[in-house]
């Protein structure tokens, strides 16, 4: 098993069939934005226990199936034992709350602003408009955004990305 999408990602032992995040400004104060992103999946085998690719900040809670489920992480992984074995065939729920921090939405504030840097305003700004047409009232990826924004500038843009979006640290300069 793996991400098609991403070397290295994607686990086995089930097939996700929908994520949903829900999205809460949580302080004026501190700017925290609490997150949930609920998954909902069909085991391919029977489960004890399965993980989740997460890079991200520590979790508050983990539910299964509106059940609380013990978790832990492990490197690049969330590793969730749900309070009952999940059989396979059977089609499942795991809510991951208060997942985001401050930290990721300035991140991709910091991400947007290397990207203006790089390609330019006129481009940029063409960038931004040409996706909120293109996706407006839908979902989208962020390959889908890189393949845009390559498009709309001409210019390769996978080195900045990566390095913005997906190193461990942050970059030292742009």
């Amino acid at each position: 098993m793996g991400d098609p999408y991403f070397e290295g990602a994607g686990n086995g032992g089930y097939d996700i069939a929908h994520y949903d995040v829900a999205l809460a400004y949580a302080s004026t104060r501190t700017g925290s934005v609490d997150a949930t992103v609920t998954a909902t999946a069909t085991a391919v085998q029977d489960l004890s226990a399965f993980d989740l690719d997460f890079r991200g900040p520590p979790v508050a809670s983990v539910a299964v199936d509106g059940r609380e489920a013990r978790h832990r992480r492990a490197g690049r992984e969330l590793v969730i034992t749900p309070a009952e074995p999940i059989r396979a065939g059977r089609t499942f729920r795991v809510a991951v709350a208060k997942m985001f921090g401050f930290s990721v939405y300035v991140r991709g504030a910091m991400t947007l602003q290397a990207l203006r840097d790089r390609v330019g305003d006129k481009a940029f700004f063409t960038i931004l408009r040409t996706w909120t047409a293109e996706h407006r009232h839908s979902t989208a990826t962020t390959p889908q955004f890189t393949a845009l924004a390559e498009r709309v500038s001409g210019q390769r843009l996978t080195t900045l990305f990566e390095t913005w979006l997906r190193s461990e640290t942050k970059p030292l300069s742009w």
